[in-house]
């Protein structure tokens, strides 16, 4: 392994994160396709994630960061560079209001539970999300949308942590959306969760 790596795996183990050795991703991958990740890296919390993102910054080393791998071709061989997938986190948490629905969902959540979550509700406006494959986390990066249904149309703010571990918050405004486009494509944050609020004037019932 290249020496600039040798001490991630001894971290995590250390520090009790999880962590898949010698990850074939081609098993995972929609496309069947990819080599050999070294460090999977698969956290259970946010306190994980600070540490994981702190420990890079402190010692220069590069990340990449995958959702659901349903949208990415990834290189055959050996892949040197750490990579964090958050699957582990996945919950979604409502809080309703009198005037409507209040949801914080974690960045792991596939789109299909978070639409089936809303639809389940008696709740329309999320329907075309459930067919797209990938994470709420990369839903919001690339501004998914589908069947008329945007994964930005109840979107309040995104919560994340910066290249330094460093936890902080977006709001909707503050996103620079565009047609399949956030500011999240132009730098390495970490997503953790999307905040989103839905009226009861989507109310429509359940069957």
């Amino acid at each position: 392994m290249i020496p600039k790596y040798n001490f991630i795996e001894p971290w995590l183990i250390e520090n009790k994160i999880k962590n898949s050795k010698d990850y074939k991703i081609s098993s995972k991958s929609w496309l069947d396709v990819g080599g050999v990740i070294k460090n999977f890296i698969t956290p259970e919390s946010m306190e994980d994630c600070k540490k994981i993102l702190k420990f890079f910054n402190q010692n220069s080393i590069e990340f990449y960061i995958l959702g659901n791998i349903s949208n990415i071709i990834i290189r055959d061989g050996e892949i040197f560079t750490p990579v964090i997938n958050l699957h582990n986190l996945s919950n979604i948490d409502e809080n309703e209001k009198n005037d409507g629905l209040n949801l914080k969902v974690n960045a792991g959540t596939s789109m299909t539970k978070f639409s089936k979550f809303v639809t389940n509700k008696g709740i329309t406006g999320c329907e075309g999300l459930v067919g797209i494959p990938g994470s709420v986390g990369g839903g919001i990066v690339m501004n998914a949308g589908s069947y008329g249904s945007c994964i930005s149309d109840y979107l309040i703010s995104v919560e994340y942590l910066d290249t330094t571990g460093e936890l902080k918050c977006f709001k909707k405004n503050e996103l620079n959306l565009g047609f399949r486009k956030s500011i999240f494509q132009n730098n390495n944050f970490l997503i953790l969760n999307s905040n989103f609020f839905i009226h009861n004037k989507n109310y429509i019932g359940k069957d």
